[in-house]
């Protein structure tokens, strides 16, 4: 018994089937690309909202905080495009944008995006302000560049150390105060 098989050409018929699903496959990555681009747009104009308010009133909430941490440069990328250069002269913006950066790096580990972890636009932003008449004072700059190197190289914030003996120092009322006090000059008379 002679069998023949009749062969027939695969490539016709398997090429329609891979290029539909090349197709769609591009089409997806694409459609995932677009929504992740809208989302970072999106993200990106809370992370500039919130920048402008802290710029204009140096008063956040958890939720400011939070976004700021997850935010990283690109707060800082907000302030560049918000603050022009004649602003940063001002030794208020000035804190007000140590006060961003601080909170915007300073809780390393809660970052999401591994591209954010490096901190270089707020370390050209550190030596642009370095050069303003608040920028000019001692350790001011340099303190809040030796935080930001410090929580991007080892992924966790500065600790307080206290030496046995002394008190302990109550960080957050601290830092409560710090905020209280720098707001001061807003508040007039009357």
């Amino acid at each position: 018994m002679n069998v023949r098989i009749r062969s027939m050409p695969v490539l016709p018929v398997v090429l329609p089937f891979l290029l539909i699903a090349a197709l769609t496959h591009s089409l997806s990555l694409a459609a995932i690309a677009q929504n992740q681009a809208q989302k970072e747009s999106a993200s990106f104009k809370n992370v500039e909202e919130t920048v402008s308010k802290l710029l204009s009133v140096p008063v956040y909430t958890a939720s400011d905080e939070k976004l700021l941490n997850e935010a990283r440069d690109r707060a800082t990328l907000a302030i560049t495009r918000i603050v022009s250069e004649q602003e940063m002269n001002s030794p208020e913006t000035g804190r007000r944008i140590l006060l961003i950066l601080h909170l915007a790096l300073e809780a390393p580990q809660s970052i999401i995006e591994r591209n954010n972890k490096t901190p270089k636009a707020a370390l050209r932003l550190l030596d642009q302000l370095e050069h303003t008449d608040y920028g000019r004072q001692p350790n001011v700059i340099g303190n809040a560049r030796f935080e930001i190197k410090h929580n991007s190289s080892t992924g966790w914030p500065l600790e307080p150390v206290t030496l046995p003996g002394e008190a302990v120092i109550d960080w957050g009322h601290t830092q409560w105060a710090g905020n209280v006090l720098a707001g001061l000059p807003q508040l007039s008379a009357g």
